[in-house]
């Protein structure tokens, strides 16, 4: 998919550490990549302080540029700065809403292992031999008649 800029960001500094980022257009899937490297460099020129990010000009957000804000915000919080998004739409309240924060964080419960040929050749063979070796236990507990 191609990135297209559909979204404007003005920044502004209050004074006092303080910086007001304005975003207007459209935050989507499409320009989230785009969207992430433009902020990350506005981030990396604040030296520390407040950010203070208004919503209130986006006409369009889907849960990626939701996303793509919640992570904004993650990395702004790294560089000790804090942010506060102001002017907020209730359809951008509600799209925000829908991201579980905690299971972002969360590490996955099965970690992909990867090995190699040897590895599976061997793991397949301890299968197979405790395969084989249930079988025969149950088959020594079987009465002899039944045998």
């Amino acid at each position: 998919m191609d990135s297209q800029k559909t979204y404007n960001i003005h920044v502004r500094e209050e004074g006092g550490g303080k910086t007001l980022l304005s975003l207007s257009g459209r935050l989507e899937v499409g320009n989230l990549h785009l969207f992430l490297s433009e902020a990350d460099g506005i981030i990396q020129k604040i030296s520390s302080g407040s950010l203070r990010v208004d919503l209130s000009k986006v006409e369009y957000l889907d849960s990626a540029g939701a996303l793509g804000l919640l992570q904004l915000e993650d990395r702004a919080k790294d560089r000790s700065i804090s942010l506060q998004f102001v002017n907020v739409t209730e359809e951008a309240k509600r799209i925000m809403g829908l991201i579980d924060r905690k299971a972002l964080s969360m590490k996955p419960l099965a970690s992909e292992k990867r090995s190699n040929v040897i590895e599976q050749i061997g793991e397949g063979s301890l299968r197979i031999l405790n395969d084989f070796v249930s079988i025969m236990i149950f088959l020594g507990s079987l009465p002899r008649s039944a045998r």
